[in-house]
Formats: structure tokens, C-alpha cells, sequence
């Protein structure tokens, strides 16, 4: 089983990252050409090093990239929900499954994850996770029973940064260019959701640490709540009028499927980066990733629930719980 796990995790990293080169390729290009066609001299009269100094020198690709992907209904449907996953899932399960397994150098992933794909580098986390499970079985059997029994907690440097990068989730849509929000709340919910990853689980004064499965579940809920709304307003967008049936669904579905593919290579390359992510998790949950919540909440029936709502509510829905789940009943597992 363990087989098969890293399998197809190496299988779709390696897609991932095909498919992650040839859009980001595509949106450098599309970068370049977009400059020099709006400069008022003649670029060609200039040497190419020249014209790509000048090209990178007043071009804010950061900021370009992200603003073709966060304006917009359909882009945003997209665009949320890796954003969802990476704040309220990925950064949790780095922060309390790669510290009990002790993987080094957590930080590098979420870092890995930012300049060149979420799914990279969750199945690089997760093939880690792997080998960590095996090294450390041994050691884990020695726990004493009262250290078991204990619930995982989440402190105020993990659970403090992730619902203020929530809130910049939530807010991304009202955000503007041209007034500054946009880069700002954008670089905060960048920054913030390493901070965790860089910092020691320490106490904070007034501020309690809090039960890992309830965190989960706060999260799960809020997500839903805000892929719902976004949900809502992309379907408006595309002249639905709110009533459900197969044709409504259809239009709906062409026009995601236009945004993700024929809309912007920086578009492409997040919406790509989610259907990946996504598949890499439900692998993850199907393949015994998740066999400690899996034994103690729904047991086989637990794939079934994964396979078939983290397409509703997104993985950025699903995921916080799950996760959440595996790190809160993993300790008591490792007893039997």
C-alpha cells in the first residue's frame, strides 16, 4: 500500500510540474510581449539583454500574476480555493504532522509551494511524511500512555496567523490595484502563512491553545461558507438566474473550463495547480494517509466521503478537517 501511495504521488508531481513549467513559460512570455507592446519607443532598436533588464526591471510579475487570477468571478472561484487549501489545510498539517514526525525544514515547503506549485510541493510532503512514519514507528511505540492519550493542540503563533490570513482570503475580491490593498493583503497572506512554519509552539498571555480537531472543524466550516458565496456570485456572473438544472450546470462548467484554460497562462497555471492538489489529497485519503481517522471515525467508509464531497465543497473545505482528524488521532493509533 505504502507502494502504491508514493507511486502515484511521484506520478502527479511529475505531471504537476510539467504542466507548472510550460504556464509559467507562457506567462513570462505573455509578460514581455504585453510590456514591450505598450512602451512608446521601439524595442527591437535595443539589444535583447537590454530590452529584458528593462522588461523585469518595471514589471511587478508577483503582482501581475495574482491580479490576473484574483479579478473576476470564474477567476476567483478558481483562484479561492487553493488559496483555502494552502491557508486553513496545508499550513496546519505542516505545522503539527511534520513537527510530531519531525520533518526537517518545514518552511522550505510552504516556500517551495509559493514560488512554484502547492501540489509540488504537497507531494513532496507528503513522500516525507512517508519515510517519516517508518523511521519513526519504532520510537513512537515507546510513548507513555498518558503522552498518548493527550488531544494535539494548536497555539496562538499557529491559529493567529492562519485566521488573519483567512480574513485576507475573504477580503482579496474588494481589494484594488490601484489604491495598494491588493499587494498589500496579498503579501500579508503570503507572509503569514509561513510564520508558524518559523516559529516554536510557544504560549502567548490571555491567548489559549486550542484543541487541533476543533480548529480543524472552524476552519472546514468557514471555507465551506466562503467557497459557497464565491460560488454563488460566479454563477450569477455567467447569466444564471439561481435555479439548478443540467443546463445551468453546463453553462457554468464551460465557463470554469474556458477561465481555466483559455483565459490567462497565470490562470491556467493556478487552476491547474488545484485540480493537482486536489487529486494529490484525495490519493492521500484513499491510499492510508489518513488510516488513523479513517480507523476511529468512519473506517472504510471514510474514502467514500472523500471521494465524493471534497468535490462539492472544495479541498480547501474538506481538507482542514480531515487533516485535523489524522493529527488529532494518530498518537492514540500508534498505542495499538
Amino acid at each position: 500500500m505504502q507502494w502504491s501511495l508514493q507511486k502515484n504521488l511521484l506520478d502527479i508531481r511529475n505531471l504537476d510540474a510539467r504542466f507548472t513549467g510550460a504556464y509559467v513559460a507562457a506567462f513570462l512570455a505573455w509578460s514581455f510581449t504585453e510590456y514591450e507592446a505598450h512602451l512608446e519607443y521601439r524595442p527591437q532598436a535595443h539589444s535583447a539583454l537590454t530590452r529584458l533588464t528593462s522588461w523585469l526591471l518595471n514589471t511587478s510579475l508577483f503582482e501581475q500574476a495574482w491580479a490576473a487570477v484574483c479579478f473576476g468571478p470564474v477567476n476567483w472561484w478558481w483562484s479561492q480555493q487553493l488559496c483555502l487549501y494552502t491557508v486553513c489545510a496545508w499550513t496546519v498539517f505542516l505545522a503539527t504532522k511534520g513537527r510530531s514526525l519531525r520533518v526537517p525544514h518545514l518552511w522550505a515547503y510552504m516556500l517551495l509551494g509559493q514560488l512554484v506549485a502547492i501540489s509540488v510541493a504537497s507531494n513532496l510532503f507528503y513522500l516525507a511524511l512517508v519515510l517519516s512514519s517508518s523511521s519513526t514507528s519504532s520510537e513512537s511505540k515507546r510513548k507513555s500512555d498518558s503522552q498518548l492519550q493527550q488531544p494535539i493542540m494548536a497555539s496562538p503563533t499557529l491559529y493567529i496567523p492562519v485566521l488573519i490570513s483567512l480574513v485576507t482570503i475573504a477580503y482579496s475580491p474588494y481589494t484594488s490595484v490601484a489604491g495598494g490593498t491588493f499587494i498589500s493583503n496579498l503579501l500579508l497572506m503570503h507572509t503569514l502563512v509561513i510564520v508558524p512554519l518559523l516559529t516554536p509552539r510557544l504560549s502567548v498571555p490571555l491567548l489559549p491553545n486550542i484543541r487541533l480537531s476543533s480548529l480543524g472543524v472552524f476552519l472546514s466550516a468557514v471555507s465551506i461558507l466562503l467557497h459557497g458565496r464565491t460560488t454563488v456570485i460566479a454563477f450569477s456572473s455567467v447569466g444564471i438566474d439561481g435555479t439548478l438544472s443540467s443546463s445551468t450546470w453546463r453553462l457554468f462548467v464551460d465557463k470554469a473550463w474556458e477561465t481555466l484554460q483559455e483565459h490567462h497562462p497565470a490562470q491556467s497555471s493556478i487552476g491547474w495547480d488545484i485540480v493537482w492538489t486536489t487529486m494529490s489529497f484525495v490519493i492521500w485519503e484513499l491510499l492510508g494517509g489518513s488510516r488513523e481517522g479513517q480507523k476511529l471515525h468512519f473506517g472504510g467508509g471514510h474514502r467514500i466521503v472523500t471521494f465524493l464531497v471534497t468535490p462539492v465543497v472544495s479541498v480547501g473545505g474538506f481538507a482542514p478537517w480531515a487533516f485535523s482528524v489524522e493529527g488529532e488521532q494518530a498518537g492514540r493509533l500508534k498505542r495499538d
